[in-house]
């Protein structure tokens, strides 16, 4: 095995940029960094240039100079139209056998595009998904690398000391494959994170509308966080449910606006799967609850012109809802993992990626956003069998979620009955209905297809295409 690499570039010093600079330099890399504007970087300077050996670069040709040969460098630059503008420069200041590392959230496709100019130089391009946050990034992030395995080969002692740990104490980081893989991963680690905010949103929307007192719900939260439920994103929950708003003498929850952001990746899901057929229902009930969220004054009018009735459960008590609520957000949690996987498990085969999805499982078990004690059912049952028919098929995914599902049935009846918005709890229960029903209502839908369209019908009960003369 050949030693660590001792030196490093890091260009673009943001919130990400700036952390994993600063995870290499714990590491005893020698980091050469670079920002767009060199006020940055004197400020990274100053404020961290004590924390391990670092030199800062008003240029790129200086970086460039400052690194042992094959260069290793990472950009944590905005994805699109940055990112080529920047390879644009630093492509000419490289040398055959280097190695740069997009960090960034970019486009998949994009990656792949990079990935041929630069392999048409005799570089090494690698897309490599970055999930942890600020405190991921310094401390230890889930990496999702993909792209050129000649590269990956260069730069894996380098994201192996960087990354966090799993649940056996193994570095949260694996190979995906060639081409934008690693940004594929990704894409769908994000479209999971929008349906699993997206759950957690209406639960506690829920139990405020059966007038559960706040911090009840905080408390609920907090003991939710165990076990099955056990992750990142409800342990932040329960969080941002319990601080208190200097200013407002209340809790801080009460004042922030019901319009969330977003930054692309949930709907760059949508759209991919769209075009490659694959369901993603909770991932697209997520992206377009955002979207309404945003759209405030047609909200507004709405409401005008249809007063609602009052929004609150009804037929079941406040006590019961609260014994409810975790197992069936067990069960949508489950099923959003599960169609993630499902879309990696296709995009796999489509694009002929190697992507070992019992790795996909186990690196996003530490650090990452989506980190839970839920991919611990995938890890097992992917190891078990690589390519089941449906994630939801494997033997420990399917015993978790199977008693969760009258809950399930319960909170969306609840929410359904109780005009109160669940978008998301209802797209899993849905899901789960669909793939699991003995049969579904789409042969009308391919009979009147063929009456209007002659589109041709399939039978039950005789192989081939046929075609029924309607108006005969």
């Amino acid at each position: 095995m050949s030693p660590l690499p001792r030196t490093a570039g890091v260009i673009g010093l943001g919130t990400m940029g700036t952390s994993f600079a600063r995870n290499l330099a714990r590491n005893n890399i020698t980091v050469s960094v670079h920002n767009r504007t060199y006020a940055k970087t004197a400020a990274f300077l100053n404020k961290y240039g004590n924390e391990g050996s670092f030199a800062g670069f008003r240029n790129l040709k200086g970086l460039v100079q400052n690194i042992e040969r094959p260069r290793r460098i990472f950009l944590f630059v905005p994805a699109g139209s940055a990112v080529d503008t920047l390879l644009a420069r630093l492509r000419r200041l490289l040398a055959p056998e280097d190695i740069v590392i997009d960090c960034g959230n970019s486009f998949w496709k994009d990656t792949e595009r990079r990935k041929q100019r630069f392999a048409r130089a005799r570089m090494h391009w690698i897309g490599c998904g970055v999930s942890g946050g600020k405190k991921g990034a310094l401390e230890g992030p889930s990496l999702m690398p993909g792209g050129d395995p000649k590269g990956w080969k260069q730069v894996r002692h380098i994201l192996t000391t960087a990354a966090a740990r799993d649940f056996h104490g193994t570095a949260c980081v694996a190979y995906l494959g060639t081409g934008g893989s690693g940004h594929f991963v990704k894409m769908v680690h994000n479209a999971i994170e929008y349906g699993i905010l997206q759950l957690l949103a209406e639960s506690y929307h829920l139990l405020k509308s059966a007038r559960i007192p706040l911090p009840r719900i905080q408390a609920l939260f907090r003991r939710w966080n165990s076990g099955t439920l056990s992750s990142f994103l409800l342990e932040s929950a329960a969080r941002v449910l319990a601080e208190r708003d200097p200013h407002a003498h209340s809790y801080l929850i009460e004042h922030i606006q019901d319009q969330a952001g977003e930054k692309g990746e949930g709907k760059w899901a949508v759209q991919e799967a769209l075009a490659m057929g694959i369901p993603l229902p909770i991932t697209a009930a997520a992206v377009f609850t955002r979207f309404s969220s945003q759209k405030k004054e047609a909200r507004e009018a709405i409401l005008h012109a249809l007063p609602p009735r009052q929004a609150r459960p009804r037929r079941i008590s406040p006590s019961s809802l609260s014994r409810a609520l975790p197992h069936a957000l067990i069960a949508a949690s489950l099923i959003a993992y599960a169609e993630g996987f499902f879309f990696l498990q296709k995009a796999k085969k489509q694009y002929e990626w190697s992507m070992p999805l019992e790795e996909v499982a186990r690196i996003w078990e530490g650090g990452c956003i989506i980190r839970s004690r839920m991919l611990e059912y995938f890890h097992t049952g992917y190891k078990r069998q690589s390519n089941p028919k449906h994630p939801l098929a494997l033997p420990n995914v399917a015993d978790a979620l199977i008693p969760a599902l009258p809950s399930l049935a319960t909170i969306a009846s609840v929410t359904a009955s109780s005009l109160i918005p669940a978008p998301a709890f209802h797209a899993a229960f849905d899901t789960y209905r669909s793939l699991s029903a003995i049969r579904l209502p789409t042969s009308l839908i391919q009979g009147i297809r063929d009456l209007f369209g002659a589109h041709g019908y399939e039978r039950d009960d005789s192989p081939g295409i046929f075609h029924t003369s309607w108006d005969a």
